[in-house]
């Protein structure tokens, strides 16, 4: 067996592991995205203690948008 046929016999395992990870990276930022809209509607509707809640959780979580 020539010494590359060896390293795409791993190949598989390493796409399945690197989608894996690249759709668990993005999974937190559409969660978040609906977060953001949540505050932004209760800022419309003037319910201002629940959007600084939502403000203040994104915010800590790293949310440049929410900081």
């Amino acid at each position: 067996m020539a010494p590359h046929d060896r390293s795409l016999r791993h190949f598989p395992g390493f796409t399945a592991t690197l989608i894996c990870s690249l759709l668990l990276s993005v999974m937190p930022l559409s969660v978040a995205a609906e977060t953001l809209e949540e505050a932004r509607t209760a800022v419309r509707m003037r319910q201002f203690e629940k959007a600084v809640e939502i403000y203040e959780q994104l915010a800590e979580a790293g949310d440049a948008k929410a900081q």
